[in-house]
């Protein structure tokens, strides 16, 4: 499946009123003799320009909080209860600034996948770039789900992981593992992973199998 149908089936998702909706509040700007589409970001509460993962972002934040009462400022609290639990659990202090956390398709976060990915039950549930500090949490995510709250909680580790010298970088991983498992054992849950594969992983040494 090419990337334009599987953006096609990101926009099936949704019904033609939470699209009329959108488009309702948005408006035309021109942008260098070009006549560009702006949204306000339901989160970041400033106007971006509404390209197609944007719009599919926009549709999602606007599920989130007309259908699941979902407060918009709910993610930075939940970012910041799990950076709490960390600063008293994790080995790595908390950074001076927070990651961005975006809400993806599967195919976005393939399209940057990197060595800090976070698996559940075989399927790529997050990742985190360094480079951008940008947490990426692959659709669907409950924040009501504790499970989907750990692999929040993942990438946490991975953003305060990020500014310390990695000579591989997935050994990063055993860490977040198992700070993730701590958390859900907290909340009587526990992680679905295979930890022959994230240690073998963690030691860098060449091998077929992948934590999954």
């Amino acid at each position: 499946m090419n990337i334009a149908t599987n953006e096609f089936s990101e926009f099936v998702l949704f019904s033609e009123n939470e699209n009329n909706a959108l488009d309702s509040r948005s408006e035309t700007r021109e942008v260098r003799g070009k006549q560009t589409t702006y949204v306000n970001c339901l989160v970041r509460n400033k106007a971006v320009q509404l390209k197609p993962e944007e719009r599919t972002r926009q549709l999602w934040l606007a599920r989130l909080i007309d259908q699941y009462g979902y407060s918009p400022s709910r993610i930075t609290t939940l970012v910041s209860t799990q950076e709490e639990w960390l600063d008293a659990q994790a080995d790595w202090p908390r950074r001076d600034v927070a990651p961005r956390v975006l809400l993806v398709s599967a195919w976005q976060a393939a399209a940057r996948w990197d060595a800090t990915a976070s698996f559940q039950r075989g399927r790529l549930r997050a990742l985190y770039d360094p480079d951008r500090s940008e947490i990426l949490l692959v659709r669907p995510w409950d924040p009501s789900n504790a499970l989907d709250v750990s692999v929040l909680l993942h990438e946490l580790v991975h953003h305060r992981q990020a500014p310390h010298h990695w000579y591989c970088p997935a050994a990063q991983e055993l860490s977040a593992y198992r700070l993730q498992e701590a958390w859900l054992v907290e909340q009587g849950l526990s992680i679905d992973v295979n930890w022959v594969a994230v240690v073998l992983d963690a030691g860098c040494t060449p091998q077929d199998i992948h934590p999954e």
